[in-house]
């Protein structure tokens, strides 16, 4: 199993002005404890994004990414924290809050492509766009993905997390589109 990230940087007429494509090596021991709760154990104690361990257990809607407009909680999230990425992260360092104020970005709806496949590979992706409209630029160093969980309430789980050391600047009216593609090989 692979984790791909890439990042597209738009201006306002949709042209590519950055991008960048790579393998990711950010699954964090949250992602393998998501997997025992569906597959083995059906409940298991994991810390979520605000740091407060939960005991979530199997439910029907499990691993959503499903993020609508605005919803800072899972889906895809981005970050200005610049820590090395650690198994144990459960939460970005310093997670951008969704606005228009500065340092905010607007967080659209998370989306998926048609999952792909062929002879040695398949694959899905998850996008979400994040919009500029602070006035200002503002560079993005790590990039996550978090899912829902069920414990009764709706918990919120980090399970990957990458640290971009350049950064991926900004510009005010312009758009980064992140994609996280998890993908299966031969």
């Amino acid at each position: 199993m692979e984790l791909w990230i890439e990042a597209i940087v738009k201006d306002k007429k949709g042209r590519v002005t950055k991008r960048l494509k790579r393998k990711a090596h950010s699954f964090v021991a949250n992602f393998i404890k998501c997997l025992a709760v569906k597959f083995a154990s059906g409940i298991e104690a994991i810390v979520d994004t605000g740091g407060t361990t939960q005991n979530v257990y199997r439910y029907n809607y499990d691993f959503a990414a499903n993020a609508g407009s605005g919803d800072t909680n899972f889906g895809i999230l981005v970050g200005t924290g610049t820590n090395s990425v650690s198994i144990n992260d459960t939460a970005l360092q310093t997670q951008i809050a969704h606005g228009t104020g500065t340092g905010q970005l607007q967080y659209g709806g998370v989306t998926y492509g048609a999952t792909a496949c062929d002879t040695t590979k398949c694959e899905c992706t998850i996008t979400r766009d994040f919009a500029n409209g602070s006035g200002g630029d503002i560079t993005v160093y790590e990039l996550g993905l978090a899912w829902k969980m069920y414990d009764g309430s709706n918990r919120y789980i980090l399970v990957a997390r990458d640290v971009v050391s350049a950064g991926i600047t900004v510009p005010n009216g312009q758009t980064l589109t992140v994609n996280y593609k998890i993908r299966a090989t031969a």
